[in-house]
C-alpha cells in the first residue's frame, strides 16, 4: 500500500500533489474535505490519459459533494484508488458502492496470476477486460461514463428542480424551495442544496420588504399624528399634508429595489442551476455547510 499508514492512508497523485485519508477528513492537494460533506464516491476513467489498445482505463476517483460540486483526482498508483474507496467506505458506509475486481486480477501487466500479458483469462486478444466490441472504454469495468473526466454531475432532473426553485421568486418564493429543500435532502443533494440558497434568500428579502411596509406605515401615522393641531382655523380637512410624500416615496424606493435586486440575482442563479453549477448567494456562502 502507497503511502497506508495505521492512522489513515496517504498517496501522491499524478498532479504531483497528496491525497490524504485522516480521522474523519480527506485532504486532496491542499483542499480539506471533511468526509460528512461527501455524497458519493466511485471509479472514473481518467480520459486525460491515453489507452493503449487492448488495455483498461487508467482509474481516478471522483467524490460528489453535498453542495453539488465533484472532485476528482488519478493516483499515481492505480490500486491506491480502490484502497481509498474501501477506506471511505469502512469510515461512511453509506459511501459504499460495488467497485470492479482491481488492476492486479487482470494479465501480468497489472500483477495478474496468469493469460496473455495485458489480457484477462478467457477474453480474447484486442479488447480490454470487460469491454464488448463496439464499446468505448470507460463504460465497462465498473467506471462511470468518461464525461470530461470526473463524476457526471447532478442530473437534468436536479438542475431543473434547481433552477425552478430559484425562479419561484416569481410564484411562490418561499414554499416551493422549502419543500424541495427537505423533500430531496437525500435523493437529490444539488437540488436539495440549491432550493436551501433559495429558500432563506427569498425569505431574507420577504422580510426586508415586510419591515420596510411596515416602517412606511408607522411613518405615515406619526406624521400624521403629529400634524394634528397645527392645522389652521378653516383649513380643508381633506387636504394631504405633502410633507409626507417624501418619506413614503423613499420607502417604497427601497422596496422596489430590493424587489429588483431579488429578481435579477434570482434569474442568475436560475441560469447556474439549469447548467448544474454550485451557485451562492451573497452572503449566504455559509449555507453549504
Amino acid at each position: 500500500m502507497s503511502g497506508a499508514q495505521s492512522s489513515g492512508l496517504s498517496f501522491p497523485l499524478r498532479s504531483g500533489e497528496t491525497c490524504a485519508l485522516s480521522g474523519d477528513t480527506l485532504s486532496v492537494g491542499q483542499r480539506t474535505i471533511p468526509l460528512s460533506d461527501l455524497v458519493a464516491a466511485g471509479l472514473v476513467a481518467d480520459v486525460s490519459v491515453p489507452t493503449p489498445l487492448g488495455m483498461p482505463p487508467t482509474p481516478g476517483v471522483s467524490l460528489r459533494l453535498s453542495d453539488g460540486g465533484s472532485v476528482a483526482f488519478t493516483p499515481v498508483e492505480q490500486l491506491d484508488c480502490w484502497r481509498l474507496l474501501q477506506a471511505l467506505a469502512a469510515a461512511r458506509p453509506a459511501l459504499a458502492t460495488p467497485l470492479p475486481p482491481p488492476p492486479g486480477a487482470y494479465g501480468p501487466a497489472t500483477g495478474s496470476m496468469g493469460g496473455p500479458a495485458g489480457y484477462a483469462p478467457g477474453y480474447a486478444p484486442g479488447y480490454a477486460p470487460g469491454y464488448a466490441p463496439g464499446y468505448a472504454p470507460g463504460y465497462a469495468f465498473g467506471y462511470a461514463p468518461p464525461l470530461g473526466y470526473g463524476m457526471g454531475g447532478p442530473t437534468e432532473s436536479e438542475k431543473t428542480l434547481a433552477g425552478l426553485c430559484h425562479l419561484s421568486v416569481f410564484f411562490a418564493p418561499v414554499i416551493l424551495p422549502l419543500i424541495i429543500w427537505l423533500a430531496m435532502r437525500r435523493s437529490q443533494p444539488y437540488a436539495s442544496q440549491q432550493a436551501k440558497q433559495a429558500f432563506w434568500f427569498h425569505l431574507s428579502f420577504a422580510a426586508l420588504v415586510f419591515i420596510a411596509a411596515i416602517g412606511m406605515q408607522v411613518y405615515f401615522f406619526t406624521t400624521a399624528f403629529a400634524t394634528v393641531g397645527t392645522v389652521g382655523v378653516g383649513a380643508d380637512p381633506t387636504s394631504i399634508d405633502l410633507s409626507l410624500l417624501p418619506g413614503i416615496f423613499a420607502l417604497y424606493g427601497v422596496m422596489i429595489a430590493l424587489g429588483l435586486i431579488n429578481v435579477v440575482f434570482s434569474i442568475i442563479a436560475a441560469i447556474q442551476a439549469f447548467q448544474g453549477k454550485p451557485y451562492h448567494y451573497p452572503l449566504l456562502g455559509w449555507l453549504s455547510a
